[in-house]
């Protein structure tokens, strides 16, 4: 899911500095709602955590995070469809 974006972008010529810019892309490609490149704007947060990090992870907010799964499962949806028209 995080370098995904970044290969769509690339594929359309567009720029990105980083993970959450490429993300950030997809609200020009009208397949991606902007609810949706909102919420996935921010999961490249959550890349190259320190591990000492995820040990002090309150439960609480991992159980929150699982429940909004929603987000991921649009987005792989959507690319899956992109890839099969591009087959």
């Amino acid at each position: 899911m995080i370098d995904r974006p970044g290969e769509l972008s690339a594929r359309r010529g567009e720029r990105f500095a980083d993970d959450t810019e490429a993300a950030r892309n997809l609200v020009r490609d009208p397949r991606f709602p902007l609810d949706l490149v909102k919420e996935l704007e921010r999961t490249p947060r959550l890349r190259n955590v320190p591990i000492r990090e995820y040990v002090a992870l309150d439960p609480y907010r991992v159980v929150e995070a699982l429940e909004r799964l929603n987000p991921i499962d649009r987005f792989i949806a959507i690319v899956s469809e992109i890839e099969r028209s591009q087959s």
